[in-house]
């Protein structure tokens, strides 16, 4: 509301895309919000990522952890849920689900969904060869990429060229980025 929550329309803007995500993030449908101060940490959460992404370049600025997935009733692993991470520390911790639509608001989503998929391609090849298994790999991707044809191309061809199989792959969009 201006002037009570800023007279500035840049941070205006800001404060509405904030209560923007709030509604959609929420199960209601066709609802609204009125911007709280109680969102002013998320908006500077997302405004720092935004900074740290819009000049990101995957192949210097990434890195890939990997999360173990075990069988509870072996307890063996079976395979990872692969996350991009960025190299330069950040004084916040952030999920998947907030660095890929920061990522796709910034265009950096294309680029580095393919470098994920070529590195934690090879990293799985490794591991499968090393420990003569065939581990499961779930990407977090873009809910856009996987409407992209060149992209479900390229991630079908980088599988055939490690041979690694497709049936062992899933991908992963969260809710809140599908909503």
């Amino acid at each position: 509301m201006y002037p009570k929550d800023s007279s500035n329309p840049d941070i205006l803007l800001q404060y509405a895309d904030a209560a923007m995500y709030m509604v959609k993030a929420s199960t209601k449908r066709d609802n609204y919000k009125y911007f709280d101060k109680a969102l002013v940490p998320s908006v500077a959460r997302h405004n720092n990522l935004q900074e740290l992404l819009e000049n990101a370049v995957p192949e210097n600025d990434f890195v890939l952890h990997y999360q173990p997935l075990v069988n509870t009733e072996t307890g063996k692993i079976f395979g990872a849920e692969v996350f991009p991470r960025l190299k330069t520390e950040a004084s916040f911790e952030y999920s998947a689900d907030e660095l890929i639509p920061v990522a796709e608001d910034v265009g950096l989503m294309g680029k580095l969904g393919i470098w994920i998929v070529r590195e934690a391609l090879s990293q799985f090849t490794k591991w499968n060869e090393k420990y003569n298994t065939e581990f499961y790999m779930s990407i977090n991707l873009s809910a856009l990429q996987l409407l992209d044809s060149t992209f479900i191309s390229f991630l079908k061809s980088e599988s055939t060229r490690v041979k690694f199989p497709l049936s062992k792959m899933g991908l992963d969009i969260s809710t809140t980025v599908m909503l």
